[in-house]
């Protein structure tokens, strides 16, 4: 009991403090029975721990600035080095089942604020790649779909890096090595695809045989 007592005398003492006027830190009954001495040494201890208190904000600001800059280099190399990888790949110096073929057939997907029947889409997409493809209504509007493919997952309808995904995931599947067929597919994300027959295939059959990494 006698703990709690000390520590609401505490928080009541802390509250009436910071409600109480103050001149240079000092409470304004406090100042004015003080002397000229006094005054000018509470002046000289207040601008002083004022002065250390913006070094101090300076220096934590100076040390997330170079944070920012050295985290903002790191991402930079690491989108380089994928850059180049994924080119790698294309050039064919990938192993197996780094660079699918991706056909998307029979889908409606929300485009121009209306649901749409959309023409087929064939692409290509490497392992630690994110693109867009242009999708075309049958009557012309264009959409743009966000595909990625990880470690063994393909994402159709992706929302892109940084963002967690609602689109329709396909798992690494051996059988892609001769091409593998999804019927009815269907993804939540910004075009919510419907119906879509997508099939899959490894693209690159000569390259070294290699299980991709799966993330699951």
């Amino acid at each position: 009991m006698k703990g709690w007592t000390i520590t609401a005398l505490a928080l009541l003492f802390a509250v009436l403090t910071a409600c109480t006027p103050t001149i240079y830190g000092v409470p304004q009954e406090r100042w004015s029975a003080m002397s000229e001495s006094e005054h000018l040494e509470a002046m000289r201890i207040y601008e002083a721990r004022q002065l250390a208190a913006r070094q101090a904000a300076a220096e934590r600001a100076r040390l997330r600035a170079i944070e920012a800059e050295r985290q903002a280099a790191r991402e930079a190399e690491e989108t380089r080095l994928q850059r180049l990888r994924v080119e790698a790949i294309y050039r064919g110096e990938g192993s197996y089942g780094d660079l699918l073929r991706v056909t998307i057939r029979g889908a409606t997907m929300e485009i121009a604020g209306k649901r749409r029947t959309c023409r087929p889409l064939a692409f290509k997409i490497a392992d630690g790649e994110s693109k867009e493809i242009v999708a075309v209504s049958a009557d012309g509007h264009r959409g743009r779909l966000h595909v990625s493919y990880h470690e063994g997952t393909l994402v159709i309808d992706d929302h892109g890096k940084g963002r967690r995904s609602r689109g329709s995931r396909l798992i690494y599947d051996r059988d892609w090595g001769r091409g593998k067929s999804y019927r009815d597919l269907r993804s939540e994300g910004a075009l919510r695809l419907r119906g879509a027959e997508v099939y899959v295939e490894i693209a690159d059959r000569s390259a070294p045989v290699r299980r991709p990494r799966v993330r699951r």
